[in-house]
């Protein structure tokens, strides 16, 4: 488990000026799965309230395990056994993903929050700003959990078309 392709992001746009955005893709392989973050998305740092800015600072040295974490809270996305037999993903834009068999074990928000803390330590972050950002996300991630669920199931209500 580690990074195979590190994000490399640009600092905001006037398009988009409190989000970061990656310049090429990442690719992360955990446990069972590889996951790839597209190029161009946005990302705003680790969610941190200004209060501990000093200590853990939105882009502090735990931002690419961050990075992985938003797209995971973003996308959610569903296991599935490509034609080859390999774990992959789909972030469930399709109900049919080419040579997939689709396991339906959609990450949950302990996966999404494990893989975080998991990321951290890979990456040497400190055992104290681990601690710290893997309770900030237990204690305060579920609204974005939640939110990002809420909007998923909006786009996709055929009665939105």
């Amino acid at each position: 488990m580690a990074w195979i392709h590190r994000p490399v992001y640009r600092s905001p746009t006037r398009a988009h000026p409190k989000r970061w955005a990656l310049v090429r893709r990442a690719v992360y392989r955990g446990e069972s799965a590889l996951f790839e973050i597209e190029r161009g998305f946005l990302f705003d740092g680790a969610s941190t309230p200004w209060f501990v800015w000093p200590l853990l600072p939105p882009f502090g040295v735990y931002l690419d395990a961050a990075i992985l974490h938003d797209w995971l809270y973003r996308y959610a996305p569903t296991y599935g056994i490509n034609a080859d037999g390999e774990w992959c993903y789909s972030r469930g834009d399709s109900d049919v993903w080419a040579g997939t068999r689709m396991e339906n074990r959609r990450i949950t928000r302990d996966d999404a929050d494990g893989l975080f803390r998991r990321a951290m330590g890979e990456d040497a972050v400190a055992d104290w700003q681990r601690w710290a950002c893997y309770r900030g996300v237990r204690l305060g991630g579920r609204r974005a959990w939640n939110k990002h669920r809420r909007n998923k199931r909006a786009s996709t209500d055929p009665a939105n078309r």
